[in-house]
């Protein structure tokens, strides 16, 4: 389907353009007078004269109104009643995380006392090894050393 052309809308009311130069956005400001200074030694400085900047403005007097201390030590309390809550959360966190992994730790060195002494008892000498070493204390030189066998 083709949509059909549309015409063109006509506006309501119709200015007329101004002539070139008539309209100049900062024409009520003004351009400010060139001004040229003779300065001591001699020299001729020629700028745009600038008025001088408005003082400033008075601040503002604020009217301090008084808070209750009564209100402000409840409020100061409250506050450190959460906080107070939000610490301790985090310490028992730690705390029973701390608990858990030192259990993990004791029952692994208990797992490990009982596999490392064997069966309770049975089977001999529980899976011990023993070595005899035996060290021959003489002394001979490079001349007369013999190998045994």
């Amino acid at each position: 389907m083709i949509p059909e052309q549309q015409q063109a809308a006509v506006p309501a009311v119709v200015y007329s353009a101004p002539a070139a130069g008539a309209v100049v956005p900062y024409a009520a400001a003004g351009v400010p007078a060139v001004q040229s200074v003779l300065l001591p030694d001699g020299r001729v400085v020629t700028g745009y004269a600038m008025a001088a900047a408005p003082d400033a403005p008075a601040p503002a007097v604020v009217e301090r109104r008084g808070i209750d201390p009564t209100a402000q030590k409840m409020a100061a309390g409250g506050v450190l009643a959460v906080g107070l809550g939000v610490g301790g959360s985090f310490l028992l966190d730690a705390l029973a995380a701390a608990e858990t992994g030192l259990g993990l730790l004791l029952g692994c060195m208990v797992v490990g006392g009982v596999l490392a002494r064997g069966r309770g008892g049975r089977g001999g000498g529980g899976g011990s090894i023993r070595v005899d070493v035996q060290v021959n204390p003489t002394i001979t030189t490079a001349a007369t050393a013999k190998v045994q066998r």
